[in-house]
């Protein structure tokens, strides 16, 4: 017993040296990075202007600002300068929490705050803290690495995701990349209370450490309340032993979990529950038709979304609560108010298109897959050409293993323990599914390790793992399983949504209309219109367009002033063909601020017949559609890519 225990000990021993020296070499290398990156001329963007609280950390007056910020503090922030000097500001100021917004980032800020108390506040002294963060994550990869693979392996898997150029083109960004160690850590928990066996001390710590990280991380970035969900999962359903045993230990791991994470992110907490968070706000964003190419989505006739901007979905939330809950009177955007107007909101985009929601998690899941080969060329010119040259004729060359090594991955992991595999399966749709919320790479980043990971684990378990334990008859089982867990759900949700949407759409084609007069259609293709004048205000416009009797390629151009791009909603929508002899109507959501025209091209000028302002009143959902004859019975739901080639469309 003795011998085992001293055997343990040295493990232990040597794991931590290894964890301290990947740490520390992984630390360099980001500062080394940082400083690289700027002297290329890369500008790192982290919303700088919102800095005050860190300047104030930093010369010792805590976390407040100033009412009103010094001009040199106000150059700094909007970075006409590189450097402040706390003694350049010889007046009393007007310090307080006043107006302070920057609550849901307070970590984060003490963070920057302290760095800068050590080197000087500067921007460019921001380095050590990039180094930090990058060190810890490269660390916590390490760990989940060592849950699949042995040492040579992890440390090469940590190699290789530390000179991803996805990873350090996106490290100069200090607010998105601090989000990346954190869920590191949180993967690794869970990993280790799958993996281990349970033992009641052992799960309340991990438990609380899973606390401790998310609630420290949310300080740093509220993206992190998405991985809150996933240790009741794995708590109640992959723990050793079974879903029906252990229920008193699991119990008590989520209690150790809520009060680590309440004990630690409650400054965070009571200020979004207070001022605000816009967690809702940022989910409608990711509806936008920007991240349908990115997700590679075959979209439907319709589009939850336009516009990746703040004014759109502000003012679409905004007239939402109008229409359809006058009660709550007047909403204040970016306030605690709006949070409950847009998630009330986002709940009746997925209530009535919830198909989408899951495509759209699918399709992010898999595109995670390709994270590895979608960069392959390094993160500046010229940069170490002996280790970027060949990454990239490698990368390119297995461009397209992503998602196979996934796949054989949690086939080997269900083969050899059928639990694990189910696990793995959890893992990957769930951490590769929610960046659909909105697939751009500063939200997807940090998860690249997942095909690194599924590569060394499929290399390692088939050469190093007895042949004898691989059960065919589990691996049967859990392809069987794999297969109905994604499709029946999909299935399903697709056929709730055709009726939801049929519904939906119906309710636009049979409201109350005001006639447009369609004079001036004749001279010129545009008809002058004055859209709406409050904020709070959406109308829906339709146009309806004998398609048979267009030219080639007719398009309607919904017309706003160009003078402020901010707010210049303009979108020019083509008109499909159509077989029946029946108007194809397309309906436009019209936003306050500068509506001015329709207008129809050269192609589209014989074949409009109509257009109204259709009644919106109490309607829930107002939303932009292109309905070509008989569309109650075609497709009202988006598709994977791959399903385009393989499906067609019901006639």
């Amino acid at each position: 017993m003795s011998r085992s225990l001293n055997d343990a000990a040295i493990t232990w021993r040597r794991e931590a040296l290894l964890v301290a020296a990947v740490f520390v070499a992984a630390s360099w290398w980001g500062t080394t990075y940082w400083k690289l990156s700027l002297e290329a001329g890369r500008t790192p963007q982290f919303y700088q202007q919102y800095f005050e609280p860190a300047v104030m950390i930093a010369c010792g007056h805590g976390f407040v600002i100033a009412h009103p910020a010094p001009q040199p503090l106000a150059d700094f922030l909007q970075r006409k300068v590189d450097t402040f000097s706390c003694e350049q500001v010889t007046e009393r100021l007007d310090l307080s929490t006043r107006y302070l917004y920057q609550g849901a980032w307070r970590y984060l800020m003490y963070a920057v705050g302290i760095t800068w108390w050590w080197t000087g506040v500067s921007w460019s002294k921001l380095a050590p803290l990039a180094g930090i963060l990058f060190g810890l994550t490269i660390a916590a990869a390490y760990g989940i690495f060592r849950q699949g693979m042995g040492v040579s392996l992890s440390l090469i898997g940590s190699f290789l995701l530390s000179v991803s150029t996805l990873q350090l083109i996106n490290l100069p960004h200090l607010r998105d990349y601090s989000k990346a160690p954190f869920t590191l850590a949180a993967v690794l928990i869970l990993a280790l209370l799958a993996r281990l066996p349970v033992r009641r001390v052992v799960v309340v710590v991990l438990c609380l450490a899973y606390g401790i990280v998310l609630g420290v991380g949310y300080g740093f970035r509220t993206d992190l309340l998405i991985n809150i969900p996933p240790i009741v999962v794995v708590l109640f359903l992959f723990l050793d032993g079974g879903v029906r045993n252990h229920l008193a230990t699991k119990t008590l791991g989520v209690a150790a979990f809520v009060v680590a994470f309440l004990a630690t992110a409650w400054p965070i907490v009571s200020f979004v529950n207070r001022v605000g968070g816009a967690q809702w706000h940022v989910a409608l964003l990711g509806f936008s038709d920007t991240f349908d190419n990115a997700l590679r989505i075959d979209p439907g006739p319709y589009r939850l979304g336009e516009f990746y901007a703040d004014g759109y979905v502000g003012r679409q939330a905004l007239a939402y609560a109008a229409r359809v809950h006058p009660e709550w009177g007047k909403v204040t955007i970016f306030t605690h108010d709006y949070d409950v107007v847009t998630g009330a909101y986002f709940r009746e985009i997925a209530t009535r298109f919830p198909a989408d929601l899951l495509t759209r998690a699918y399709a992010s899941a898999l595109m995670l897959t390709y994270l590895p080969f979608h960069w392959p060329g390094p993160p500046i010119d010229g940069l170490a050409k002996w280790i970027y040259r060949p990454r990239e004729v490698a990368l390119k060359a297995a461009q397209r293993a992503g998602p196979y090594l996934m796949a054989g991955a949690m086939a080997v992991a269900a083969a050899y323990r059928l639990r694990i595999g189910f696990f793995l399966l959890f893992l990957f749709l769930y951490f590769g599914g929610y960046p659909a919320l909105q697939f751009a790479p500063r939200h997807y980043f940090h998860l690249e390790f997942m095909t690194f990971w599924a590569a060394g684990f499929v290399c390692y378990q088939l050469v190093r793992r007895p042949r004898g334990e691989l059960s065919w008859q589990r691996l049967g089982i859990f392809g069987s399983a794999a297969v109905i867990l994604i499709v029946v759900p999909s299935a399903a949700l697709r056929l709730y949504q055709q009726h939801q949407a049929v519904a939906t759409f119906a309710g636009m084609v049979n409201a109350a209309k005001t006639t447009i007069p369609l004079s001036s259609h004749e001279h010129g293709g545009i008809v002058s219109l004055e859209g709406p004048t409050t904020f709070d205000d959406v109308r829906l416009l339709e146009v309806d367009v004998n398609r048979w009797a267009c030219g080639a390629s007719p398009t309607i151009t919904f017309r706003y002033d160009s003078k402020d791009p901010e707010y210049d909603f303009s979108r020019a929508v083509p008109v499909p063909s159509a077989r029946a002899h029946q108007p194809t109507k397309i309906f436009e959501p019209i936003l306050s601020g500068a509506f001015t025209a329709l207008e129809f091209s050269p192609d589209a000028a014989g074949c409009v017949t109509s257009a109204y302002w259709v009644n919106t009143d109490q309607r829930p959902l107002v939303l932009a559609a292109t309905l070509s004859p008989g569309w109650e019975s075609q497709r009202l739901f988006q598709r994977l890519w791959f399903e385009s080639r393989i499906l067609k469309d019901p006639k």
